[in-house]
C-alpha cells in the first residue's frame, strides 16, 4: 500500500474540495483501502423540532439576548410559544441587574403562556407585577423578593392569575398585613412560602387557612407574630395533602406539633428550633409512616429515652436523611435506635451533638452501609477511633466532616487524610495546630482564666465537665 493514495472529499454547504493523502496513510492499518469522506451539516439544515428542543435547554433571557438576533429562522424559532414559560431573574447572570424594567416589562408581554416567573429586586415591582398580572393568566409558580407591595397590585395578580399553584415570598417589607389579604382567594395552592416577612400574621394566615386545604408543601421561616392559633388550622385543615413541612419559628408550641405528628403522608419534615416539643408530644412523630427527610434543631425539652423509641420504632425505617443539631437528647442509645431501624440512611447529620461518644458511633459504621454524607462536625465526645478504615467499612462514604472536633485524635485525623487520596472520599476538617496553639497558650493563665476562655472559643475538656456543660450552653445561645 506505499504507493497508494486515496481521495478525501470534504463538503461545505455547496462547495467540493479533494485532498489527496500522503502514501503512507494507510500503511499498517487493518482495514482494506478506502475512501473518507466528511460531511459539515449547517444547523440551520436541521429539522424545526430539533432547534426548538435545543433552544428548549436556555432560559427566556438567554433566548431574548443570545438566539433571536442571529437569523430570521433562529427568530421564528425562538419566538415559539412553547420556549416562554419560565422567566427566572434571580442571581448570575440572570440578575435583575442585568435588565431594565421596560426589558423585562417587554419579555413579559411576549409570554402569554408563561407559567413560572421570579424577581428578585425592588426596582419598579409595581409595575412588573401589573404587568405580569394583565398579560400572564396562566401562571402557576411566583417567586418575589423585594420591597412592600401594594393591596392594588397583590388584588390585581389574584385576579388575573387565578391557576397560581406555589406561591414564594420572601423577605417583602412592611408590617401591614391588610394590603395582602387577597392572597387568601387563592384557592388552587399547593405549595406555600413565606420567609422574613412581618406581615404574615395569625390574621391572614387564618384567612388562608379557609381556602388553602390541599398544600402539599408549606415552609414558613423567620415570621416574628406567627403563632399556634394560625399555625394549627392551616395544619389542620392539609393535613390530608402535607407532604412537606418545614419551620422555623420559636413561637410555635405542642398545639401545632400534634398536627404536624397527624400529616401522615409526610415525607419532609424540618422544625427549627424544636425547643418546645414536649415527650408525649414526640412520641407522636412514630406514625410518620412516610418520612424519609428529617431535620430537627435544639432538641432540648424530650427526653433520650422517648427519642430513642420513636427513631426506633418500625414506622420511620424509611428514614433516608436525618439532621439533629444541638439536640442534647440524643445520645449513643437514641443513636443506636436509629441506624438500627433506618437500615437506608444515606445522609446522617450529627452537628454538635454533645453527648455521642465513639460507642455511639460504632454502631453508625456498623449499621449504614448505604451512608454517603456523615456530618460531626463540633461533636466534642469523640476521639476517632471508629474512623480507622472508614473508607472500606463504609463503601459508599462520599462526604466525611469533621470540623472542630477537637478532641479528635491528631493521629487518627492524619491516616484519614493520608487514606483519602487513595479513595473517593472527601473528608473536611479546621487545620489542628490552630487549635494546639491555642490550648497551650491557656496553661499560662490561672483555671478560672482557662475556663473562660475554653466557653469564648469553644475549647472543651471532658476531663472538667464544668466548662464541657457551660461551653455546650454558650454554643447552643449563639451558633444558631
Amino acid at each position: 500500500m506505499g504507493n497508494t493514495t486515496s481521495q478525501l472529499t470534504r463538503i461545505v454547504g455547496d462547495k467540493a474540495a479533494d485532498f489527496t493523502l500522503p502514501p503512507d496513510f494507510f500503511e499498517g492499518a487493518c482495514y482494506p483501502q478506502c475512501s473518507v469522506q466528511i460531511i459539515e451539516i449547517s444547523i440551520n439544515s436541521l429539522p424545526v423540532e430539533i432547534l426548538l428542543y435545543i433552544f428548549s435547554h436556555f432560559t427566556v433571557p438567554e433566548i431574548s439576548r443570545y438566539i433571536l438576533p442571529v437569523c430570521t429562522k433562529w427568530y421564528n424559532v425562538g419566538s415559539d410559544k412553547s420556549l416562554w414559560k419560565s422567566l427566572k431573574f434571580g442571581s448570575g447572570w440572570a440578575a435583575t441587574k442585568n435588565f431594565s424594567a421596560s426589558t423585562i416589562r417587554r419579555l413579559i408581554q411576549q409570554s402569554p403562556n408563561l407559567k413560572t416567573f421570579e424577581y428578585h429586586s425592588n426596582n419598579y415591582i409595581a409595575r412588573i407585577i401589573q404587568t405580569l398580572a394583565k398579560h400572564c393568566p396562566q401562571l402557576q409558580t411566583l417567586e418575589i423578593q423585594s420591597k412592600a407591595l401594594t393591596y392594588r397590585t397583590v388584588e390585581s395578580l389574584v385576579i388575573n392569575c387565578p391557576l397560581i399553584t406555589q406561591l414564594s415570598l420572601y423577605r417583602i417589607e412592611g408590617n401591614d398585613y391588610t394590603k395582602y389579604m387577597p392572597l387568601a382567594n387563592l384557592k388552587n395552592l399547593r405549595a406555600l412560602e413565606f420567609s422574613g416577612c412581618d406581615w404574615a400574621v395569625d390574621e391572614l394566615m387564618l384567612a388562608m387557612a379557609k381556602n388553602c386545604t390541599k398544600l402539599q408543601y408549606l415552609n414558613l421561616q423567620s415570621l416574628s407574630f406567627l403563632s399556634d392559633k394560625s399555625l394549627s388550622v392551616l395544619l389542620s385543615n392539609s393535613k390530608g395533602t402535607l407532604k412537606t413541612i418545614m419551620l422555623c419559628l420559636w413561637e410555635i408550641t405542642d398545639k401545632s406539633f400534634e398536627q404536624v405528628a397527624e400529616c401522615t403522608n409526610l415525607e419532609r419534615l424540618t422544625i427549627v428550633p424544636a425547643v418546645n416539643i414536649s415527650n408525649s408530644c414526640f412520641l407522636k412523630f412514630q406514625n410518620l409512616k412516610r418520612l424519609e427527610t428529617l431535620t430537627l434543631s435544639r432538641l432540648w425539652s424530650v427526653s433520650p429515652s422517648v427519642c430513642s423509641a420513636v427513631f426506633g420504632h418500625p414506622n420511620l425505617k424509611n428514614l433516608r436523611d436525618v439532621d439533629l443539631v444541638f439536640a442534647d437528647a440524643v445520645d449513643n442509645t437514641v443513636i443506636k435506635s436509629l441506624v438500627q431501624n433506618a437500615l437506608n440512611l444515606s445522609v446522617l447529620s450529627l452537628e454538635r451533638c454533645t453527648l455521642i461518644t465513639d460507642d455511639g458511633m460504632y454502631s453508625v459504621v456498623a449499621w449504614c452501609k448505604k451512608l454517603v454524607y456523615l456530618n460531626l462536625e463540633g461533636m466534642q465526645g469523640i476521639h476517632g477511633t471508629f474512623l480507622l478504615g472508614i473508607d472500606s467499612t463504609l463503601p459508599l462514604l462520599r462526604v466525611l466532616r469533621v470540623d472542630h472536633c477537637y478532641m479528635l485524635e491528631p493521629a487518627i485525623l492524619k491516616k484519614i487524610l493520608v487514606r483519602k487520596k487513595k479513595s473517593k472520599l472527601s473528608v473536611f476538617t479546621e487545620v489542628s495546630h490552630v487549635y494546639n496553639e491555642m490550648e497551650s497558650s491557656l496553661m499560662r493563665y490561672p483555671a478560672t482564666h482557662q475556663a473562660r476562655f475554653q466557653v469564648n472559643f469553644g475549647l472543651l475538656n471532658v476531663k472538667n465537665p464544668g466548662p464541657f456543660e457551660l461551653s455546650s450552653y454558650v454554643f447552643r445561645k449563639s451558633i444558631w
